[in-house]
């Protein structure tokens, strides 16, 4: 009689310990969007790339009439730097050029690929995979063709999510939550 009401015990004992782990890792709100994106090469490997750093330069009122303001965002992995709009290092870079409706920030919503330059579009944009800096070339370049880009406010800062259509067909997913560095 003891045996069976000590495994019990055990039982219990265990499925709460399960139970408490796996609520902790649920609930953790610490975890947050992955600074990183995803990228299929022409030969169907997959590759993820960790997100370091953001830049934005704002570039002022588009001359179209559209009453939007342009706006380039670059995205980088650790091993690449920017400096004087000029790459340094090797790595991966995220070139997007949007269009936004203030002047000076990006603002928050859904960002569709349109070349026309209208409020809350992408109008092109570059996937750089394999920056080397002292060659000044990257070992392939692909033009961002198509996708969205959706800006949301956090409590600190934004977050960008996306989903980009590249020149050669495939797509590069992504979120990044860091704040972008300001550059002239």
């Amino acid at each position: 009689m003891k045996f069976k009401s000590y495994t019990k015990s055990i039982f219990c004992l265990a499925l709460m310990s399960l139970f408490a782990v796996a609520c902790s890792v649920d609930s953790d709100p610490l975890v947050g969007p992955k600074n990183d994106f995803s990228f299929t090469d022409d030969d169907g490997v997959e590759f993820v790339y960790a997100l370091d750093k953001g830049f934005i330069r704002s570039l002022g009122l588009n001359n179209n009439g559209s009453g939007s303001y342009d706006v380039d965002i670059y995205l980088m992995t650790a091993d690449l730097s920017f400096e004087n709009l000029t790459y340094m290092g090797v790595g991966e870079s995220i070139y997007i050029d949007l269009n936004t409706e203030e002047e000076g920030i990006l603002a928050p919503g859904i960002y569709e690929f349109n070349a026309d330059r209208a409020k809350f579009t992408i109008a092109n944009g570059l996937f750089l995979h394999e920056i080397n800096s002292a060659s000044g070339l990257a070992a392939s370049q692909f033009e961002i063709v198509g996708g969205t880009l959706i800006v949301s406010d956090l409590a600190i800062g934004q977050e960008l999510t996306f989903d980009l259509e590249l020149s050669n067909g495939e797509i590069i997913s992504g979120q990044f939550d860091m704040p972008l560095i300001e550059i002239e």
